[in-house]
């Protein structure tokens, strides 16, 4: 079953622990100005190798005339994380876990799988087969980003109350909007970049947030402080069009009512 983290940890900023990890939401300082820029590249390859499907993968690695030949019995049993392991790819999947979470990472060979070690050298969580697209979905949503399993029914997953359920659809839709506009085309994904939400929310009379203190911002409060904005702007542009000419009650509650899951 998917987990949905709850939003009060993503829009911390902090690293926090849930499920057995203990996650590091990467601030744009780390990805954008830290390593002298490297880090950005890094981010942007580890987010496609998380978030990417199994068909991507197949593509990426160039085996998809052999995949199509095997029966679907072990086409099923090929999993994405299966297929990355076995294109050799265990230490960049390392590298790319690591960079989403505190203490240290390290892959075993036997088991085939990735042990999460604590500070004080302790195992506080094994990711493998079983469990390696929930930790991917997890990370889309430090990333506000879809889940990898986006036709998974929402009966299937947890959530704390009713209320949270619905937030969660409602925040999902928003989300699904965001990346369907960046993926139109080029020009979309160029909109929806880093650097020019960085640059449009900096200079935003009514945002708290400038060039010489956003960079402290995670990715996941980036983007959605960018779309609270954009909310809040439709809110005041429907305001003055009430006072203008409104003729029924209008919900001034509007611009507060929470809309996240909790």
């Amino acid at each position: 079953m998917s987990k949905i983290i709850p939003y009060v940890l993503l829009i911390g900023g902090e690293s926090f622990n849930y499920d057995g990890y203990c996650f590091q939401p990467p601030t744009l300082q780390h990805i954008i100005k830290d390593n002298e820029g490297e880090n950005y590249n890094l981010y942007l390859y580890y987010s496609f190798l998380l978030s990417c499907s199994k068909e991507d993968i197949i593509d990426m690695v160039g085996v998809k005339e052999r995949y199509d030949k095997l029966s679907f019995e072990l086409q099923n049993e090929l999993t994405k994380y299966k297929l990355l392991l076995l294109s050799g790819g265990e230490q960049i999947l390392q590298e790319a876990i690591q960079f989403f979470v505190k203490g240290k990472v390290v892959f075993n060979e036997k088991d085939e799988c990735f042990f999460l070690y604590s500070n004080n050298d302790k195992v506080t969580k094994i990711i493998d087969n079983s469990n390696f697209i929930e930790f991917c979905n997890y990370v889309n949503q430090i990333n506000y980003r879809d889940t990898v399993e986006e036709d998974e029914p929402i009966e299937n997953m947890t959530f704390s109350s009713e209320k949270a359920k619905q937030r969660y659809i409602e925040l999902q839709k928003r989300k699904k909007q965001f990346n369907k506009n960046k993926a139109k085309s080029k020009e979309g994904n160029v909109n929806f970049d880093l650097g020019n939400v960085i640059a449009k929310l900096s200079a935003k009379t009514n945002s708290p947030y400038n060039l010489t203190n956003i960079y402290n911002l995670t990715v996941f409060q980036l983007y959605d402080q960018f779309y609270q904005i954009i909310q809040n702007n439709q809110i005041d542009g429907y305001v003055l069009k009430w006072a203008a000419w409104g003729s029924e009650e209008f919900d001034f509650s509007l611009w507060y009512n929470n809309n996240k899951t909790k």
